[in-house]
């Protein structure tokens, strides 16, 4: 419905979502704003009807208990809705999650540059390098001999150089690179946890 103000050019449109039963005639409406102001809204909305309805101890207590449950439920919603991942799904030349990787042991956030791998489908790329396009030579299950070229800057335009590499995919989140001497391995890390200069880099 549309509700006319005092102010003679202001329109306020409500939108009322249909009623939702919760037992003994106790019933709610099925749209909430964001939270947290539309949890605190909710259980203020709740507490009134209960003190408005509810005249004996039982049906108090009952209507507590849904109060409570219906809590619980939108909080985990909340937090579902949150921690939904839209990057990019596994995938590419190594089937590996295109993002930011940084070295087994060293926190996401405070990864040193050294530490600190892109992989974009096509390529692994470090701090020095860019638009890395990594040529499958032979593989064996999860071990990759590859040859990869790349552009041999961090940024902007330079000869490309190119390197043979070993790699393994332990899983889709973590592999283990091997360019000379032992192999290194590299985790992903998710957009969130990543300090803001790198979070263009994951998307």
């Amino acid at each position: 419905m549309t509700l006319l103000s005092s102010e003679p050019d202001t329109v306020e449109t409500i939108i009322l979502p249909p009623l939702r039963d919760l037992g003994d005639g106790f019933q709610i409406r099925g749209a909430l704003p964001s939270a947290p102001l539309g949890l605190l809204q909710f259980f203020w909305f709740l507490l009134r009807s209960l003190w408005a309805q509810q005249g004996q101890e039982n049906r108090m207590r009952n209507t507590l208990g849904k109060i409570l449950v219906a809590g619980i439920t939108i909080g985990w919603s909340t937090i579902a809705v949150a921690s939904v991942d839209r990057s990019s799904k596994p995938g590419g030349i190594y089937r590996l999650k295109p993002g930011i990787y940084v070295q087994k042991g060293v926190g996401c956030g405070t990864a040193p540059n050294a530490a600190v791998r892109s992989y974009d489908g096509r390529g692994i790329s470090d701090a020095h390098t860019h638009s890395c396009r990594a040529r499958i030579l032979s593989r064996r299950g999860a071990q990759y001999d590859v040859s990869q070229s790349c552009v041999d800057a961090g940024v902007g335009p330079a000869p490309r150089v190119t390197e043979r590499q070993k790699l393994t995919v332990l899983d889709a989140l973590t592999f283990t690179l091997q360019t000379r001497g032992a192999g290194t391995t590299y985790r992903y890390c998710p957009i969130y946890q990543l300090p803001t200069g790198l979070r263009g880099q994951a998307r």
